[in-house]
């Protein structure tokens, strides 16, 4: 299992644009997941213990979303 963040969630904690991110962490993997497979995983997680946590996302959409891994340098950044 590995861990991951919203990429819209780090940028605003950030205060940056996914270009300036990209560009600035070129060394950062971004992957992109259909949101309905981002629901499915989390929904199913071991982890997952607050259903209001996912009320922003729809299980149907077929929307894109950005992640990135959590490693010790983006928790640096994040403080």
């Amino acid at each position: 299992p590995r861990n991951w963040l919203l990429l819209s969630d780090v940028l605003k904690r950030l205060k940056m644009s996914a270009r300036t991110f990209r560009a600035t962490f070129t060394h950062i993997e971004v992957v992109t997941i259909a949101e309905a497979e981002f629901y499915k995983q989390a929904s199913l997680s071991q982890l997952f213990s607050c259903p209001e946590e996912l009320e922003g996302f729809m299980p149907d959409s077929k929307e894109l979303l950005d992640l990135v891994e959590i490693s010790a340098e983006l928790v640096a950044l994040l403080g």
